[in-house]
Formats: C-alpha cells, sequence, structure tokens
C-alpha cells in the first residue's frame, strides 16, 4: 500500500488492519468493508471513470506518504528514540551510583 501511494496512486483496500491509518476514505483512497467484493468493485469503477479524481486523490497519497514515512523523517524519529533511551540510562546509571 505503501508504494503504491508512494507513487502517487490513491489505493483502494478492504478496512481490516492498519489500512485505516494510511488511508483516508475519500481523500488519498477509498476503504470498503471486508467481504464486500461489490463496494470494491463500484470505488475502483469511480477510479476508472474519473481521472481527476485518481490524480487528486493520487497527490494526496503521496503527501501522506512523504509526510509520515519519508527518510528525513525515519531518521528524526530514529534519532529521537535513541536519544530517549540514552537519556533514561544515564538517569539509570546516576541513580543506582548515589544509591550506592
Amino acid at each position: 500500500i505503501l508504494e503504491a501511494m508512494a507513487s502517487g496512486l490513491p489505493v483502494v483496500a478492504t478496512s481490516v488492519g492498519g489500512n485505516a491509518e494510511l488511508i483516508d476514505d475519500g481523500v488519498n483512497g477509498a476503504l470498503v468493508a471486508p467481504e464486500e467484493p461489490q463496494a470494491m468493485a463500484l470505488r475502483l469503477a469511480e477510479y476508472v471513470d474519473s481521472p481527476r479524481l485518481v490524480e487528486s486523490h493520487g497527490s494526496a497519497a503521496r503527501e501522506k506518504v512523504e509526510a509520515r514515512f519519508s527518510l528525513a523523517r525515519m531518521m528524526a524519529a530514529y534519532d529521537q528514540l535513541y536519544r530517549r533511551m540514552l537519556a533514561r540510562t544515564a538517569d539509570s546509571l546516576t541513580n543506582q551510583r548515589e544509591a550506592a
């Protein structure tokens, strides 16, 4: 799903698992209830019939992926995580030394 969105394509998927966290129904793709093939077919037909909808939802999909999953964003998130972990370790060592 992320690869399609990063390529500027709207995604039609079922509303299971983490799909709803990625796809904003009617904004950057479409979500349908599981086990409803007719609903899936109708949503796909909307995109077939409307190239403008494909373009606008595809652009929104790419923007979401770039905002949440870009390399810079992921590196910043890991940097924050490591800094928090190091701070906790330093605090723990300080507390152990003071207790000794």
